[in-house]
């Protein structure tokens, strides 16, 4: 770990070396016969590896889940972010509230803590027996010594950060899109208004963490309004920085658990006073923040993308889509003796399912997938169906509607 402060103290000299990029220090004109403390510090950018997903590890360790990331009683001490000695919920909350940009930075402790390395770790570790730890190592120096550490990054839980400059380690591939909708809006100079934002495929998610830009010449930010829905409403919202355009919000489950959330349930709520006239908010709203990475992650450790878009958002009876904007077409060739085609029409890219059922009402084939805008086709075959009266069916949001068809020998 490079650019570490290293002290070497004694009763009569006090001497500090700083760590090459390799991490290595080197104090050549020391005394011999004489016993010296050997102190690091590196203290500087906090938010260096944190991320909403690690909170969601670190909830599940708490919990007593066994989470897979964790491996290491390092990182245990990377989580106690108020240095008590312990690993607890009220770490995961400082951590977050420093995610979210409410705090400028680690109030109880130095961003970087270090073990000296000899100290004995246990191997059964748990939220407490890892502590307390050697910071520090004293050297009774009669030739040449070494003294070595191990340097732990203060609520980097999943060894994310770099400790080579302010940005953290290398990006995750990411294994899909999280796709978060907000409705548009049409408002005159000082009317309030409210941005919704939902998700049409909220499926098994654990957390996620983004920062939105706005245009603060069109807009001022008035409140963040939670989401109804109990466990969606603990995501933590950061506007210190909201009179330059530009917010931070967090969310992690707090049972350990995936997720589901229906289409029709708020993420977040936004509300601000129109400063212009608006009439198409995704020209003055968008995703970025410079510090907090934009990303969730799904109970199969896979990090996804955040996009954003604008839609008739399935959150209120005000903002449900007419049926007249869904279609779902005969299948052709219908009757069919080896294969057919179902069509259907959607008025945006949206989490649909298609069901078929036969006539005795059992379930004989689900596709539930996020399709895409405009006309999608599904070919089906007898095989997979069998045959006799079968009934299809499309349901997505609160649309549900269901055709015939017939299937020959």
């Amino acid at each position: 770990i490079e650019d570490t402060e290293i002290n070497i103290i004694s009763d009569n000299l006090q001497n500090m070396q700083m760590t090459d990029e390799n991490g290595f220090y080197e104090e050549i004109d020391l005394p011999r016969g004489q016993m010296y403390n050997v102190v690091p510090e590196r203290d500087f950018n906090d938010q260096n590896g944190l991320s909403s997903y690690a909170l969601f590890v670190g909830q599940r360790f708490i919990l007593g889940m066994d989470p897979i990331e964790i491996v290491s009683p390092y990182q245990i001490i990377a989580g106690d972010a108020n240095c008590s000695n312990s690993f607890t919920t009220i770490d995961l909350f400082i951590l977050q509230q420093l995610i979210i940009g409410a705090t400028d930075g680690l109030e109880f402790c130095p961003s970087w803590t270090f073990v000296q390395e000899r100290n004995q770790m246990p191997d059964d570790f748990d939220a407490y027996n890892v502590f307390p730890y050697d910071n520090a190592d004293q050297v009774m120096v009669m030739n040449n010594e070494v003294s070595n550490f191990v340097g732990v990054k203060v609520g980097d839980i999943l060894g994310h950060a770099n400790p080579h400059n302010f940005e953290g380690g290398d990006l995750e591939k990411s294994s899909g899109t999280l796709e978060v909708y907000m409705n548009d809006v049409d408002v005159k100079q000082g009317e309030e208004f409210n941005i919704i934002f939902s998700s049409i495929n909220f499926d098994d998610i654990v957390s996620y963490q983004m920062g939105l830009q706005f245009d603060d010449e069109k807009m001022a930010f008035s409140e963040a309004i939670p989401s109804e829905h109990p466990e969606l409403a603990g995501a933590a919202i950061g506007d210190a920085e909201s009179e330059n355009g530009s917010l931070r919000i967090s969310w992690f489950s707090l049972d350990g658990e995936g997720l589901d959330v229906d289409n029709r349930e708020a993420m977040f709520t936004l509300s601000f006073v129109a400063l212009q006239d608006i009439d198409n908010i995704i020209d003055y709203i968008n995703l970025g923040n410079k510090t907090l990475l934009t990303e969730a992650h799904n109970s199969n450790l896979e990090r996804l993308d955040i996009s954003l878009n604008v839609g008739e958002v399935l959150t209120t009876s005000a903002n449900e889509v007419s049926i007249s904007n869904f279609e779902l077409k005969q299948n052709a060739p219908n009757p069919f003796n080896d294969q057919t085609q179902i069509s259907f029409v959607l008025p945006r890219s949206m989490k649909a399912e298609l069901k078929i059922t036969n006539a005795l009402g059992q379930t004989v084939k689900v596709i539930s997938q996020v399709f895409d805008e405009g006309e999608n086709t599904v070919n089906l075959t007898q095989k997979e169906l069998g045959t006799g009266v079968l009934h299809y069916s499309i349901e997505a949001g609160d649309i549900n509607m269901t055709k015939t068809m017939i299937s020959l020998k």
